[in-house]
């Protein structure tokens, strides 16, 4: 039985659009767990409404159209919503087609200017949903499971799904290199759920992982972080906490001193670099040296 909604489907075929890739009917079939001819409907009658004309398939491969608005900047499940709303209204109101195009080729105008551009979090269940499930699922059980990652075998203890700097990750120990790690959920494939069960320490492990910042997170550390932040810096930097050992308190002489713990030094140097000159290194010696190192080999 196939874990995919309709909805998800259309997204999967999107995500495939994007990237360029063959628009194969018996291979999207066959990963989606339902009929050709359910692909081949999808194609005809989900996926045409944002194309110029209809799909048209030549074999098993269906060859893409003009799309009508600008899809390489939406997100698939963002596509699948809007191919949804071209395709209630083309044939009821022409007038409201045309004015509903030309109003998301002028959203797209606005959205794509440096002032209002956003960043966008990787649409993990258009792509890897029954792997996502089965992982999520493991995690709850707690079961180990061997899955492929690109092509090696891994037998882990997964422990946490997260989401660092717009990528999905699995959080696991890995049995064979006897060590905690991070596997980007994209590479996961093939996964086998063993009736071994595990135990961890959650108030521990659990805690830790929810403080991962980045990919460099390393559970077996702890770095203790205190910065000084001027008005400018404080000001955005304390709308959203890194993390929840986050801490900010205004010293004597106004400025604002943050305290973080942070388990690799490259989950706060990208911030620091970011924002300097309002923000000062206190603590630990290390940072400010990487910092001054980073700035001195820079070349513009």
């Amino acid at each position: 039985m196939s874990y995919f909604t309709a909805f998800d489907r259309h997204a999967y075929i999107f995500s495939k659009i994007l990237r360029k890739e063959i628009i194969n009917t018996v291979e999207i079939s066959r990963y989606l767990g339902v009929t050709r001819k359910t692909i081949e409907r999808d194609l005809k009658n989900s996926i045409s409404p944002l194309f110029e004309s209809e799909l048209i398939p030549i074999g098993n491969d269906w060859k893409v159209q003009e799309p009508i608005i600008d899809i390489k900047f939406y997100e698939p499940s963002e596509l699948s919503a809007i191919a949804f709303i071209f395709k209630n209204i083309g044939n009821d109101n022409p007038k409201l087609y045309s004015k509903t195009i030309n109003l998301f080729n002028e959203l797209h105008k606005k959205v794509s200017h440096s002032i209002y551009k956003q960043s966008s979090v990787e649409d993990i269940l258009a792509m890897k949903k029954n792997e996502f499930y089965i992982i999520k699922s493991a995690i709850e059980d707690k079961k180990e499971i061997k899955f492929k990652f690109h092509s090696y075998d891994k037998h882990v203890q997964p422990l946490k799904i997260a989401n660092l700097e717009k990528y999905w990750y699995l959080l696991c120990f890995d049995l064979n290199a006897n060590r905690f790690s991070k596997y980007p959920l994209r590479g996961i494939y093939t996964i086998d759920v063993l009736n071994n069960t595990f135990d961890f320490n959650e108030d521990n492990y659990i805690n830790s992982l929810d403080n991962a910042i980045n990919a460099f997170f390393d559970i077996n550390n702890k770095i203790d972080v205190i910065l000084e932040l001027d008005w400018e810096a404080n000001k955005v930097i304390s709308s959203v906490p890194l993390n929840s050992t986050q801490t900010i308190n205004k010293n004597d002489d106004g400025m604002f001193i943050m305290n973080i713990t942070i388990s690799n030094l490259m989950e706060i140097i990208p911030l620091v670099q970011q924002w300097i000159p309002h923000v000062k290194v206190i603590s630990p010696i290390s940072l400010k040296e990487r910092i001054k190192e980073n700035l001195t080999n820079y070349k513009i």
